[in-house]
């Protein structure tokens, strides 16, 4: 599997955030089938968590439900993020070192591509019919995928038509006080089939 490019060139930097995503969704799948108890694993996160739900106007019954979910989620947020992390610190790096292409421009053109965008979408299907641990717990990954393509069409978009960074700055704001995640991730999910940086694809 590979990201592709905005003008289908394989290209390297891009490709590396497309194998960390391949390899995490591996890496969940096999967690989710011999690794522990996600409940067990992250107990010291998922206490604090409830203990600061528990301050909240929710029932002890749905303070579980939001524990239960996060658990399910955190093995594929924490790989994920873990190594993306890592693949993006050490490509900055390279491209400062080296004069490579820069770190923002690479950023815009990321599309996960035919493969693992159908793969994706794919989950996300599953995972809305379906409530079966396994599905559930490679959800989020596909989510997160799709979120940074998402992410990526705004900056693109951004960077083309000359607007401020402060757009991107409002939009990264309500990624962290509103339920606008999933609002970016299914731009990343409609970016994959129809291309929405198309117009803008020779200024970005």
């Amino acid at each position: 599997f590979f990201f592709q490019a905005e003008d289908g060139i394989r290209d390297s930097s891009v490709t590396g955030v497309q194998r960390v995503l391949f390899r995490s969704l591996v890496g969940v799948l096999a967690y989710a089938t011999a690794g522990p108890d996600p409940v067990t694993a992250f107990a010291p996160v998922l206490t604090g968590f409830r203990e600061a739900l528990q301050g909240q106007s929710l029932t002890p019954e749905q303070v579980e439900e939001v524990v239960t979910g996060l658990a399910a989620s955190l093995p594929a947020a924490s790989l994920f993020l873990a190594l993306g992390g890592t693949l993006l610190l050490g490509y900055w790096w390279w491209s400062v070192a080296s004069g490579g292409p820069g770190l923002g421009a690479e950023f815009r053109r990321l599309k996960l591509g035919r493969w693992l965008g159908g793969t994706a979408t794919l989950l996300i299907v599953l995972g809305v019919a379906f409530g079966a641990p396994v599905v559930q717990n490679l959800l989020p990954l596909a989510v997160l995928g799709f979120l940074f393509q998402g992410l990526a069409v705004a900056h693109a978009w951004v960077h083309a038509k000359r607007w401020s960074p402060a757009v991107l700055v409002v939009l990264y704001v309500l990624l962290v006080v509103s339920p606008a995640t999933m609002a970016v991730a299914v731009v990343g999910l409609v970016d994959n089939w129809l291309d929405l940086r198309k117009p803008v694809r020779s200024a970005a």
